[in-house]
């Protein structure tokens, strides 16, 4: 009895032992492989910004990417910027990510800012890595994800310009975009299409941000329309916060038309097929319009098949934010680690920044 005992002991503790191994086997595909990781640190109007530079093996200098965030109040941390970093790092090309104002080690407020104060804040970056002596000064590029497709192109027309620009999931106008994303909450709601396009209607109609009206005014005025216009079904009418009114205010306008139809550097835009939160299909033929991908083979505009918003598997990953995943997604994410991606994200990525920063 007491062998028997001991065995199931034994088999008790291997199979614990087993799972432990395979578990830190996986947490080590989520570890950054750099070389060498710096933190540095850059100013910009009165913040202080703060960031990492990664270092790829090898010998520098390096060609390097910055990553721009999307929206919200990101750091430079971000477990999914890993698996990028990483496909980057392989190829011999350094990254450099940081907090935006007010998150993580920076100071001030991204609620202040607009995309033309971003694209300053992108740039200010550049320069700074550019008088690094481990960093190819002409071979600096920039990957921006969601809203950072309103930030990109206004960068290119600052000097020096960055080697090349990618953009993932970018939409080109800012209004647009907002429907895009409502039509889709309410689908994944059950609402009809009557029902979406009644409460789209009603959103239009009502009182918008604007720097010319204060948030006082505003919610003034939106109380009045909310009063005279009972909101249909599905219609937003939670009160913005005073700091989300600015942001919004600032950028409710964005419109990156005018840069992209005069671009000169290379640029590689991105969208899923099944991203729920910018119209893949219609911002790329918009883009590849303005960009003239047919006679200039200096840009793409590419639609990636099974891929979301962030590039991740539609087929398990597919939800407008990360908030909404539910605990299997955050299970398969981990157990998955580059494979969670679109297997057409990575190598794309990579393959434009080796070609431009040759």
């Amino acid at each position: 009895m007491k062998i028997k005992l001991s065995n199931k002991l034994w088999l008790a503790c291997a199979v614990v032992g087993l799972l432990l191994l395979g578990l830190l086997l996986l947490a080590e595909r989520h570890e950054v492989k750099a070389q060498q990781q710096i933190e540095l640190s850059f100013k910009h109007d009165q913040n202080q910004l703060v960031g990492t530079l990664l270092l790829p093996a090898g010998q520098g200098p390096f060609p390097v990417v910055l990553l721009v965030h999307g929206d919200g109040p990101q750091t430079r941390g971000g477990d999914r910027y890993t698996q990028i970093i990483n496909a980057y790092l392989s190829a011999g090309i350094a990254c450099f990510t940081w907090d935006k104002p007010g998150t993580g080690d920076s100071s001030g407020d991204w609620l202040q800012q607009s995309m033309q104060h971003r694209a300053q804040e992108t740039h200010v970056a550049m320069q700074m890595l550019a008088q690094r002596s481990d960093i190819q000064a002409q071979r600096i590029g920039l990957l921006g994800f969601s809203q950072a497709g309103w930030v990109l192109p206004q960068v290119a027309t600052m000097n020096p310009a960055p080697a090349f620009l990618i953009t993932v999931g970018a939409a080109l106008e800012w209004r647009a975009q907002g429907e895009f994303f409502t039509w889709q909450r309410l689908i994944r709601a059950g609402l009809s299409a009557p029902e979406i396009d009644k409460a789209i209607q009603w959103q239009r109609a009502a009182p918008q941000p604007s720097i010319s009206l204060s948030f006082a005014e505003y919610s003034q005025q939106f109380q009045k329309y909310l009063a005279a216009f009972p909101a249909p079904n599905g219609a937003n009418t939670a009160p913005l916060s005073a700091k989300r009114y600015h942001f919004i205010a600032l950028n409710i306008e964005a419109n990156s038309s005018q840069q992209l139809a005069a671009l000169q550097i290379p640029l590689l835009a991105i969208w899923g097929q099944d991203d729920l939160n910018v119209d893949a299909k219609a911002n790329a033929q918009t883009f590849a319009a303005l960009l003239n991908v047919k006679n200039n083979s200096k840009h793409q505009a590419v639609v990636v098949p099974q891929a979301d918003h962030t590039m991740l598997n539609s087929s398990v990953f597919s939800m407008q934010l990360s908030s909404e995943w539910t605990w299997w997604m955050t299970v398969r994410y981990f157990i998955a680690a580059d494979g969670a991606f679109a297997p057409a994200f990575l190598p794309l990525i990579v393959d434009w920044a080796k070609k431009h920063s040759a």
